[in-house]
């Protein structure tokens, strides 16, 4: 059974101001993006389910969703792979610590659309439902901004049905990583390890999903997400990295 989410919105932090805030998103945008990509390139990187993504996309708009932890090793799809992912749309929240991640993103070749979080939420569900409908592809958190970790957001699920989209589940994991002191344990890939990105199987929704529905299409994500991250895992563990010792 999934766990319920009863926290209440909190209310939006005040976007910070002066030369050192307009220093850092300037460093963030244009310094930080080159040094990551930098990072990425020491990656032995293997990708499964591609082609589940370029089939699904033929058909129509897809939200690639992944868990929010996976924001930094997932991000490197339009700045290796620009060639498909260059189209590719994010989502952002619209308060101060979304305008990091958007101005990093958007360094890497993301376009965005300030969508999640707790403010312009309608605004941001036009968005991307518009998006969707004209086939675009959407790579976002199934649980951002804000948690509870690796539990989908019943949105997701309605502003992908509006859209006459797809949903596909996306995992990313390395051999050898840290976890930053974030509320998602985010995941930082150390260099020269391997990673794996796995893309699964495509989701479709009814046109107006019940809400009973919602809920079970949460835990269908959610099962085939675990499922994938643990084997997944159990490839890692038998590779061997020429950097590390396992």
């Amino acid at each position: 059974m999934r766990k319920n989410d009863n926290r209440l919105n909190q209310s939006d932090t005040m976007q910070p101001s002066g030369w050192w805030w307009n220093a850092i998103l300037w460093l963030t945008h244009n310094v930080l993006p080159k040094i990551h990509l930098l990072w990425t390139r020491t990656w032995r990187v293997k990708y499964e389910g591609v082609d589940n993504l370029r089939a699904a996309s033929k058909a129509g708009g897809v939200y690639v969703g992944i868990w929010h932890c996976n924001i930094l090793i997932t991000s490197m799809f339009v700045a290796r792979h620009s060639d498909f992912f260059q189209n590719m749309i994010t989502l952002v929240s619209p308060v101060w610590e979304g305008e990091l991640i958007a101005r990093f993103l958007n360094g890497l070749g993301y376009r965005l659309i300030r969508a999640s979080g707790r403010t312009d939420r309608i605004q941001g569900f036009k968005q991307v439902v518009r998006a969707l409908r004209k086939g675009e592809i959407i790579l976002a958190a199934l649980d951002g901004p804000s948690g509870p970790a690796e539990l989908v957001k019943p949105g997701v699920i309605n502003v992908t049905a509006m859209g006459k989209a797809t949903i596909i589940p996306a995992i990313a994991s390395a051999k050898h990583f840290i976890h930053l002191p974030t509320w998602d344990k985010h995941k930082l890939a150390l260099p020269f390890t391997t990673v794996i990105i796995s893309i699964g199987n495509p989701i479709d929704l009814p046109k107006r999903p019940t809400q009973k529905q919602v809920e079970q299409f949460c835990s269908e994500i959610e099962k085939q997400m675990t499922d994938m991250e643990q084997r997944v895992n159990s490839q890692l563990s038998k590779k061997k990295d020429s950097f590390f010792r396992s």
